[in-house]
């Protein structure tokens, strides 16, 4: 993700959190990705069934378990690049 790159971030910090969009995944759990420099970040929910992944993809309706966490600007997954 070469936004984070380009935005001066070295690392990302993983905070757990769960969809939080009841007309779709409800409560399914993901993380959210936050750069260490430019705080902007991309949010991934993992779907998983009788522990097989299911599913993975980012989302915009996603609530952190943590309260207060400063999010920037969320990054996209560019599905211009994916090779399918």
């Amino acid at each position: 993700m070469n936004e984070f790159l380009n935005s001066g971030d070295t690392f990302l910090n993983k905070h757990s959190g769960s969809c939080n969009y009841k007309d779709c995944n409800y409560n399914c759990t993901g993380f959210s990705f936050i750069g260490n420099k430019s705080s902007n970040h991309i949010d991934i929910i993992f779907d998983i069934k009788e522990g097989a992944v299911l599913d993975i993809y980012e989302w915009s309706q996603f609530k952190s378990d943590e309260e207060g966490l400063k999010k920037n600007i969320q990054i996209e997954i560019d599905d211009s690049d994916m090779p399918f």
